[in-house]
């Protein structure tokens, strides 16, 4: 080593500022999401932790409209937990690896990195000032400006002002460079998403556009806060051990067969609720002996490829055509991955609850049905029941499934006909046969690559024209005369949906049809001569 080479030491804002890719602010586009997540999130955790039901209002402003994207924008979440008391608010939002959140408790965000990290990446793309109101005591509101200094990692306050003000909370403001004309669908995605996974929380987002997001709340009751976790044995190295003699608020935890036995039983997981054997057993004879019949079972999601190892029996003994009686088993729970996968003809399968991923995949014929019979799903709110890349690779059967879905919903169907009511993005890609109805929000890049087959789209907010990959297909309405039997194909899907799910979305379009039959477009195939295809929906319906 050179006796001339010189050490030098940073600090983490300066690491960061050179390394902010590594937090997610590698570009305007990422950059602007990322800090919508970090602020909306960081708003969410300190509303739990206090025990407050969350309003969370964001607003994203551009600086010069008229300017094309990347360009400054202006975004201010505002909050009503608990605020930030007045001495904590410079270090909390002008240093980096400064907060609360560095402790072992479950929390959202970058541990109280990404906020910081959105602050600093707002000063380093347009040179201005974060600007923070908060009121911890409900009585007095604190408004700062400051900027980080990156080199020192220290904040440099600016303005600091005292108002009285009675609405406690927290608003922070930031401007940064970003790209909202590539984030935006992200963003609202994400609002969207939010408001799903936290019913207790009223979310609120006024975008660049003019447009208006409010997801209000619809539940009055909250998770328990997060505790701290205690580390389990099996994972502890030499450095917990030596925090843990000098820190003595750890504890191990003793966690023996009886304790486990104990909490199986009170989360209804004993060993006797399901069995592989039991299921296989009760349905064996049904088989054998090619007998209609009716079983009921509990799930939880260990419980995985229900369905598969019957399957395979059937198809042992009866081959590609299945039962000649059908058999139905009725099951109450979360399911695991692949939920029906390679279901055999006259097998029907049937959940209250919802299921993991690969819901029907590689299935021949038989029916899935999904449904959700709790108070929550009955407010009348999209509903996820079912996870990623349902109904991959199907050949035959139908599936009902009375909530949205994941991503990639139905790639490479050949033959199954489905009903949901929302997918994420990619839904139908590379599919060659069958058909899926959607009575929900749909994602982007539906029908990448499709070929064959045919989709009915319920579009209320007139956007699935934008998020249709029309390279391969077209889009039609159904409204004129020669769309009759396709109009008459849609109430015979919706009448079997509402009747194996009780759908409150199906009983609506329904009982008011004429209403709703504007609104759902026909995608069918390029290639596909669309007489052809009224003459095969036809037959089908018949």
């Amino acid at each position: 080593m050179s006796s001339k080479e010189q050490f030098n030491q940073i600090s983490p804002s300066e690491f960061f500022y050179r390394n902010r890719d590594l937090a997610g602010f590698s570009n305007p586009t990422r950059s602007l999401y990322t800090a919508v997540r970090e602020f909306v999130e960081n708003s969410l955790d300190a509303c739990d932790h206090s025990g407050t039901y969350p309003n969370i209002h964001m607003i994203i402003k551009a600086v010069d409209p008229d300017k094309p994207d990347p360009k400054q924008y202006i975004l201010t979440v505002k909050d009503n937990g608990p605020g930030i008391p007045a001495k904590h608010v410079p270090l909390a939002f002008g240093t980096v690896l400064y907060g609360s959140k560095f402790g072992l408790k479950q929390a959202r965000g970058m541990f109280g990195l990404g906020a910081t990290m959105a602050i600093l990446y707002g000063q380093i793309t347009t040179n201005k000032p974060v600007k923070v109101k908060s009121n911890a005591d409900g009585k007095t509101r604190f408004d700062f400006e400051m900027k980080l200094d990156i080199q020192k990692n220290k904040p440099v306050i600016m303005k600091k002002q005292e108002t009285s003000s009675s609405e406690q909370g927290l608003s922070v403001s930031i401007c940064l460079e970003g790209d909202y004309a590539k984030a935006g669908n992200k963003i609202r995605d994400y609002v969207y998403q939010t408001s799903l996974i936290t019913p207790y929380a009223t979310i609120s987002f006024d975008d660049p556009k003019g447009e208006k997001f409010n997801h209000k709340a619809i539940i009055r009751s909250m998770p328990p806060a997060p505790t701290v976790i205690a580390p389990h044995p099996y994972g502890i190295d030499v450095e917990t051990i030596r925090r843990m003699l000098v820190d003595t608020h750890y504890q191990i935890p003793n966690v023996d067969d009886k304790m486990i036995e104990k909490v199986r039983k009170e989360l209804g997981m004993s060993k006797n609720k399901f069995s592989y054997n039991e299921i296989m057993k009760k349905t064996e004879t049904y088989i054998d002996n090619e007998k209609k019949g009716t079983l009921h079972f509990n799930i939880s999601n260990r419980d995985r490829s229900i369905g598969a190892k019957i399957s395979g029996y059937i198809a042992s003994k009866y081959g590609e055509k299945g039962l000649k009686k059908s058999i139905t088993l009725n099951f109450k729970g979360s399911a695991g991955q692949s939920f029906g996968c390679w279901n055999a003809n006259n097998l029907n399968l049937s959940i209250d609850g919802d299921a993991n991923d690969y819901v029907g995949k590689g299935m021949n014929g038989g029916r899935i049905v999904i449904k959700n019979q709790s108070d929550y799903v009955k407010e009348n709110r999209e509903t996820v029941l079912a996870g990623n890349t349902c109904l991959y690779g199907a050949t035959g059967g139908e599936l009902y499934i009375a909530g949205s879905v994941g991503e990639r919903f139905a790639v490479r169907n050949s033959g199954a006909k489905a009903v949901v009511e929302g997918t994420g993005h990619h839904c139908c890609e590379y599919m060659t046969g069958g058909h899926v109805t959607n009575l929900g929000p749909v994602g982007l890049n539906f029908g990448a690559g499709m070929t064959g087959g045919f989709a009915y789209i319920l579009d209320e907010d007139r956007t699935f024209f934008d998020k249709c990959n029309r390279g391969l297909v077209n889009l039609e309405r159904i409204t004129t005369e020669e769309m009759q039997p396709h109009r008459k194909h849609l109430k015979e899907i919706l009448e079997k949906h509402y009747k194996y799910t009780k759908s409150q979305k199906a009983n609506e379009i329904l009982n008011d049809f004429e209403k709703f039959e504007s609104y759902f477009w026909l995608v069918i195939p390029a290639a596909s001569n669309i007489q052809d295809l009224l003459k095969v929906t036809t037959v089908n319906a018949a």
